[in-house]
């Protein structure tokens, strides 16, 4: 058994049983520092009192030698600002760590891998976060146990303090003041005018609804940051279907990946630069990019109120 030595943090709300599945990974691994965020249950829905208080009580089975804090909301913020506040909460206590929200179910290997990067790339400027899932990118028997990319996968993931210190109001309040095509060449490269168009629309989309994660993505980009993500599938998305935080259909291929694990010493690229197969693949199966799916990027960006209504379609049972 792996015993993990980085901190962790869990991010939680409403779901008690995929809550305890991540907690049950956690468990094996036994972290010495536990931390867990909570949003509030919304006023207006039937129930959800009793489910968050379920999903926090899962916590009091703690057994193994732990310091357990806790962060808990007085009221409900959403998870545009109740996951950023999270992870400030975490930094502000722990130079760096490892992050899961409640429907992301890692192997015992993420944190082995985990733990590695953080001790490897500490005090390194130019990696900034490190993935668990790769969305089940295929490696080839050339590829090393991680690779290099220009994409935060927020599925499970670790980074420092000084890292997500760069998250600041700049980037979470407004469009930020920033050469947007400057910070697009360090993420995208030679990529497509298709992957160009799509995530300049995302962006635009972003800042014109709540949304924390692709931010971040400008973030990471205008930094000029990179993310090390594994050759194997080490975290599991089990958060998609009627439930789901963003909608989508439980027969989404992007949902319940299955995990595997890392054996040996863990490895990465000689050169410290983006692949591009893993960036294509992420492309193409992560973001989905396509003629059609830019075209619905630049209605999301302009009507906002379309896309909540897509998602709200997608929720409704097959």
């Amino acid at each position: 058994m792996y015993k993990t030595r980085s901190p962790v943090l869990q991010i939680v709300f409403n779901r008690p049983n995929e809550t305890r599945a991540v907690f049950q990974a956690v468990s094996i691994v036994q972290p010495e520092r536990l931390y867990v965020a909570a949003d509030a249950p919304r006023k207006n829905k039937l129930g959800e009192h009793e489910k968050c208080a379920e999903t926090l009580s899962i916590f009091e089975e703690v057994d193994w030698p732990c310091q357990i804090f806790f962060k808990v909301n007085e009221s409900n913020l959403g998870s545009h600002t109740s996951i950023p506040q999270a992870v400030d909460w975490f930094f502000d206590n722990e130079e760096e760590g490892i992050v899961l929200e409640d429907d992301c179910v890692p192997s015992e290997s993420f944190f082995r891998y985990c733990d590695e990067l953080l001790e490897r790339y500490r005090g390194n400027q130019n990696v900034m976060w490190i993935n668990g899932s790769n969305v089940g990118y295929k490696s080839s028997e050339q590829d090393p146990q991680y690779l290099y990319s220009a994409y935060a996968i927020p599925w499970g993931w670790a980074s420092w303090r000084t890292a997500w210190l760069v998250f600041g109001p700049e980037y979470r309040q407004s469009f930020p003041n920033i050469r947007l095509a400057s910070a697009m060449q360090h993420g995208l490269g030679n990529s497509s005018l298709t992957t160009w168009l799509y995530w300049k629309y995302i962006f635009d989309y972003a800042y014109s609804v709540k949304n924390w994660d692709f931010r971040w993505q400008l973030a990471l980009w205008a930094n000029r940051g990179l993310a090390c993500t594994p050759t194997v599938n080490l975290v599991s998305n089990i958060g998609f279907g009627i439930e789901g935080m963003h909608g989508g259909r439980c027969n989404d291929p992007r949902a319940n990946i299955p995990v595997e694990e890392i054996s040996g010493v863990i490895e990465g690229p000689e050169d410290m630069v983006v692949s591009t197969k893993l960036d294509y693949f992420l492309n193409r199966n992560l973001y989905k990019i396509n003629p059609l799916s830019i075209s619905k990027a630049f209605l999301a960006s302009r009507i906002p109120q379309l896309r909540n209504a897509v998602r709200k379609f997608k929720r409704l049972p097959t």
